[in-house]
């Protein structure tokens, strides 16, 4: 089998295997385009260059995002007011 350094791209499995996460969890990022994949036929496929700028930004998890998103909310005029805005 090649090595993983001399290949171009990888399964959704695979991708997962070598960063450390489930297949399920790459899929997430996959189909919130938060990592790019390609379709080879019936695969999917993971292109290693894209593997590595994806961990190579900043990933915020969903939880932070959630509470920034909740931060936001609260600090709109219409909130800190105790009005509601139609």
């Amino acid at each position: 089998m090649e090595s993983q350094e001399n290949r171009l791209g990888v399964s959704v499995a695979e991708a997962g295997r070598m960063i450390g996460v489930s297949r399920r969890l790459v899929e997430g990022y996959i189909s919130t385009g938060r990592l790019p994949s390609r379709k080879l036929g019936s695969r999917r496929i993971v292109l290693v260059r894209d593997l590595t700028r994806f961990l190579q930004t900043d990933q915020p998890s969903a939880s932070l995002a959630k509470r920034k998103n909740a931060l936001a909310e609260e600090n709109t005029p219409s909130r800190r007011h105790g009005r509601e805005q139609a």
